[in-house]
C-alpha cells in the first residue's frame, strides 16, 4: 500500500484530492452498514448490554462524524484544518483497538465507566466554577461509580485515566505500520497544538493551500480502513466481505493511470 500511496501523491493536486475523497466515500458506505448493525444491537430489547457497548457505539459513530467533517472542509478555504479531525480519528481508533484487545469484558466495562466518570467530573467542576451546584453531574457520577473510586469531591483526574499515553498505545498497537504510528501522531498534533515548526512550515509552503488537506485525507483513509476492520472484529466479522471489496476498489482508484 505504501508504494501505491507514493504513486498517488505524485499526481496533480486535483487528481489527488478527487481520488482520496472517492476512497473515503467507498469506505464510508461500509461504515454505514456497520453502524446499522450496531444500532440494531443497541435497539434490541432481547440482547443484554453493558457500559462497554454504550462506549463502543458512541466512539465509532463519533469517528465517522469526524471523517465526514474533514471531507466537508475540503470544499472551502479552511481545508487545511482537516488535520484536526484526522488527529481525533487516530485517537479514537487507538482507544477502540486498545479496548478490543482486552480479553475480560469486565476490564472493558471499567474503561467505559472511567471515561464516563471523567466526563462527569469535568462537567461537575465547570458547574461549580460557574456558581452552580453541579448536583446533576454528582448524581450521575454516583450512579456510575460502582468500581470503588473516590467520591466526586475527592477523586483526582489521574484516578479516572482509563488509557495509557498515546505513545504507549501506538507502540503496543497491532495496527499495520505500528512502528510509525507515534511519529504520525506527533505530526498530526503539530499544527493543532501550535507547534511553531509546523506553523512555520505551513506559512512558507508553496502551493494552493491543499497540502494539509491532502495529507489529512491520506491519514483519514488509512484510519478509516483500520477502524472498519477493528469494528468488524467486534461485530463478529459480519462485514468482512464488504471490507475486502472496498479495499480492492480503493486499490483500483490509487493505481489508476
Amino acid at each position: 500500500m505504501e508504494n501505491r500511496i507514493v504513486f498517488l501523491l505524485s499526481l496533480p493536486r486535483k487528481q489527488k484530492k478527487d481520488r482520496l475523497e472517492r476512497m473515503y466515500r467507498i469506505l464510508r458506505k461500509v461504515a454505514n452498514n456497520q453502524l446499522i448493525i450496531l444500532n440494531e444491537f443497541r435497539k434490541s430489547k432481547t440482547t443484554l448490554k453493558s457500559w462497554r457497548h454504550l462506549y463502543f457505539f458512541e466512539i465509532i459513530e463519533s469517528f465517522w462524524n469526524d471523517g465526514d467533517f474533514a471531507l466537508s472542509l475540503g470544499k472551502n478555504k479552511h481545508s487545511a484544518y482537516a488535520i484536526y479531525p484526522a488527529r481525533t480519528m487516530m485517537e479514537k481508533l487507538l482507544k477502540i483497538e486498545w479496548v478490543s484487545k482486552m480479553k475480560a469484558q469486565e476490564e472493558q466495562d471499567i474503561v467505559a465507566k472511567k471515561e464516563l466518570l471523567k466526563s462527569c467530573l469535568i462537567s461537575y467542576r465547570k458547574d461549580i466554577d460557574n456558581g452552580r451546584t453541579g448536583a446533576d453531574f454528582k448524581k450521575h457520577y454516583n450512579e456510575i461509580n460502582d468500581i470503588g473510586l473516590p467520591a466526586i469531591d475527592a477523586v483526582k483526574m489521574k484516578d479516572l485515566e482509563a488509557f495509557p499515553s498515546y505513545e504507549e498505545m501506538c507502540i503496543k498497537s497491532r495496527l499495520p505500520g505500528s512502528s510509525q504510528l507515534y511519529y504520525n501522531y506527533r505530526m498530526l498534533s503539530g499544527l493543532p497544538h501550535g507547534n511553531l515548526l509546523s506553523v512555520f512550515m505551513k506559512q512558507h509552503k508553496q502551493g494552493d493551500g491543499n497540502d494539509e488537506y491532502i495529507q489529512a485525507m491520506v491519514f483519514i483513509n488509512r484510519f478509516s480502513m483500520d477502524m472498519l476492520k477493528v469494528t468488524d472484529f467486534n461485530i463478529g466479522y459480519k462485514t468482512k466481505k464488504e471490507i475486502k471489496d472496498a479495499e480492492e476498489r480503493a486499490k483500483t482508484i490509487i493505481n489508476k493511470k
